[in-house]
């Protein structure tokens, strides 16, 4: 009776030693399977396979920056009877920053009845009205030279510069954009599960 007694206690023990390792392997079993999911599902582990973009805003060209009058080449010519009035007159635009250049009578003998006649060629537009705005009431004449540069003929009716223009903000150039696109976030790929465990990549002449 004693060796059939302790024989049903053994089978017992080894039958609930049995159910342990069962519920043990059932439970190792659930929780790897819920950390692939999670894997899989980006919810765990290095993100997903999404990347983030967004698009840079187009813009237009860079504004230009304002003329300056250290950037106008200009040759004052006097186109009067009256001496040295070229040479006073070019003296003030040298101290208004403008690079002055010959100072003569005029080269083509020309006698304007007004204030001042401003010539220019295709390339000094900008140039010739800002040399403008120093004068009362000048005339614009644009001829046919090929470079940038300015004459300014003084005329019967000159008597001195206009009040001198109050400086302007140069305009700031636009930063430069690109549309490309720009990406943000991970970019690290995941890879599906093969098995329970995850796996994981001037001259001057007087004048």
């Amino acid at each position: 009776m004693s060796y059939l007694s302790e024989a049903s206690s053994w089978r017992e023990r080894r039958r609930r030693r049995q159910r342990l390792t069962l519920v043990v392997l059932v439970a190792l079993l659930v929780l790897a399977g819920l950390v692939a999911a999670g894997v899989y599902t980006g919810v765990l582990g290095g993100g997903s396979d999404d990347v983030s973009v967004q698009q840079v805003p187009t813009c237009g060209p860079a504004t230009k920056a304002a003329l300056r009058p250290r950037d106008v080449r200009l040759n004052v010519y006097n186109g009067t009877s009256r001496a040295g009035l070229a040479g006073d007159t070019a003296e003030t635009l040298r101290s208004r920053g403008f690079a002055v250049g010959t100072v003569a009578n005029d080269p083509k003998d020309t006698h304007p009845k007004g204030t001042a006649v401003v010539r220019y060629g295709p390339k000094g537009v900008a140039a010739a009205k800002l040399v403008a705005k120093q004068l009362p009431s000048p005339k614009l004449q644009q001829d046919k030279r090929k470079g940038g540069s300015v004459d300014l003929v003084l005329g019967a009716k000159f008597d001195r510069l206009a009040a001198a223009p109050k400086p302007t903000a140069s305009a700031t150039p636009t930063p430069s954009c690109t549309t490309a696109p720009a990406t943000t976030g991970s970019t690290k790929p995941t890879t599906k599960p093969t098995s329970r465990t995850p796996t994981s990549r001037a001259t001057s002449k007087q004048g």
